[in-house]
């Protein structure tokens, strides 16, 4: 069992919670990046803004192709492969977590350049994992991860 600690960030009318995250693929450490933990969001998805970041990630388009809506924008799913998701827990311990890479690519460019996210932790990500958001000391906030 894994607790990370949640940064409460105010943004888009509310508190949302976030998790730093640092990512690695099959060729090694990528980078940082900021998730959103959103339990709405049925999938776990970087954003086309980290493609640039990460240049070495290459998007492939599902056959047949893959949507999700985030925000009233409407966003084309593509697979990365299996990428590592690094977490670090309250004890500084790091814990990895091979995940299916998503991208969610947008249609309109506008809504791709004004995109302050870099990733969604989606359902898919807290079921696979048994992650639960535990709120009972509301000054620290964890990610509790059981798998």
């Amino acid at each position: 069992m894994a607790a990370i600690p949640i940064l409460l960030y105010n943004a888009y009318g509310g508190e949302r919670l976030l998790v730093p995250v640092s990512l690695k693929d099959g060729e090694g450490r990528l980078g940082f990046v900021k998730a959103l933990i959103d339990t709405g969001a049925p999938n776990t998805m970087l954003f086309e803004n980290v493609l640039e970041k990460f240049r070495r990630l290459k998007a492939v388009g599902f056959s047949p192709p893959k949507y999700s809506t985030l925000g009233g924008a409407n966003f084309e799913r593509k697979t990365i492969g299996n990428i590592t998701i690094c977490l670090r827990d309250d004890a500084d311990n790091v814990i990895e977590i091979e995940h299916e890479g998503q991208v969610g690519v947008s249609y309109n460019p506008q809504v791709a350049k004004s995109n302050p996210l870099e990733m969604i932790l989606g359902l898919d990500f807290l079921i696979a994992h048994h992650a639960v958001i535990d709120l009972k000391n509301p000054a620290k906030p964890v990610l509790v991860i059981t798998e």
